[in-house]
């Protein structure tokens, strides 16, 4: 994993207590749009720049619905509303966008965008074709070039980011300069929980993984590469990725953090409540059926740690607590 300051135990806490979506990585066949639409019109853009798109349909963001977004482009989107709702694409982790037209009096990398599909399945298709880099370095070059569209899906509310033809190289990124870094990439990020929750994305472009970070103070994150031809980044809405912690108070836990063992003191008589003990990524290590209104977990085999207790009563309310394992 990419990254250039060590994260404190309150960030990691931050990183898997609140994420809302996942990441896969599909190899599909990258299409130009079909019937596009221009957003440039043929003039020359820059890093800094921003064209608005009104959408058809209602999109969803993490509870917040959007008829409007900003294209941004030096490579990625933004949303307009409460708090910092943005997809970072081609960024650097040092700030600023990275993407720039190729052109100089007129544009010879248009930006466009398309919507398909039918009521209820439209998609928007946003398209980079040809975009440069901004020479942040001597060792950029600036022949280098990538093709990019990003599609907001109706249906279920995901993101895909699809990538086409690139040329690119380490010098195209700037890093060998600025941090000797032998093998740079963008950084690739979504930003959908102000700054204390960001999905960053690390590792092998073509194969990448990902967490939740806790970005108010400096953490920098970034792929190894240029995605190949092909490779499409798949984000889905899900409440399965990570734990969200409910403050509704139904429960009290004491001692927390523990060594050995903690007791679950529940504010009202139980019957048949399922509580699941799940680690950090969602993964269920225990389950118990319970009835009653005070509960003994045992430290057992459960290693030091950040841990979540799950309860599902029978009206199906769910409330999560945060346990720390000494």
């Amino acid at each position: 994993m990419k990254k250039i300051t060590l994260l404190t135990i309150l960030s990691l806490i931050s990183m898997f207590s609140n994420g809302q979506y996942s990441l896969t990585t599909t190899l599909t066949t990258y299409q130009p749009l079909n019937m596009p639409i221009s957003l440039n019109n043929g003039t020359v853009w820059n890093e800094g720049g921003s064209f608005p798109i009104y959408l058809s349909f209602n999109f969803h963001i993490y509870g917040q619905t959007y008829t409007t977004l900003n294209v941004q482009t030096g490579g990625g989107m933004s949303f307009p509303g409460l708090g910092a709702n943005q997809l970072f694409v081609y960024h650097t982790p040092f700030g600023g966008y990275m993407l720039k037209d190729k052109g100089t009096s007129t544009s010879i990398s248009p930006i466009n965008y398309e919507i398909t599909g039918t009521t209820g399945q439209n998609i928007l298709k946003v398209e980079w074709q040809n975009a440069g880099f901004v020479n942040w370095y001597t060792t950029s070059d600036s022949t280098d070039f990538v093709d990019l569209q990003i599609w907001l899906f109706e249906t279920d509310n995901h993101i895909e980011i699809h990538f086409g033809n690139n040329q690119t190289d380490p010098g195209t990124y700037g890093y060998p300069v600025g941090t000797s870094d032998s093998n740079p990439g963008p950084n690739v990020k979504l930003s959908f929980d102000a700054c204390s929750n960001i999905l960053c994305v690390t590792g092998a472009a073509n194969l990448p993984s990902y967490g939740f970070y806790n970005l108010c103070s400096p953490n920098y994150y970034f792929i190894d590469g240029t995605p190949s031809l092909g490779i499409t980044y798949n984000f889905y809405p899900t409440s399965s990725v990570g734990i969200s912690e409910i403050t509704t108070e139904q429960l009290n836990i004491f001692p927390n953090p523990f060594s050995e063992q903690t007791s679950i003191d529940f504010f009202e008589e139980q019957k048949n409540t399922t509580i699941k003990i799940m680690d950090i990524i969602g993964k269920e290590i225990k389950s118990i059926v319970f009835s009653g209104k005070q509960l003994t977990i045992e430290k057992g085999e459960m290693k030091a740690g950040i841990y979540f207790v799950q309860t599902t009563n029978e009206k199906k309310i769910i409330c999560n607590k945060k346990i720390i394992i000494q």
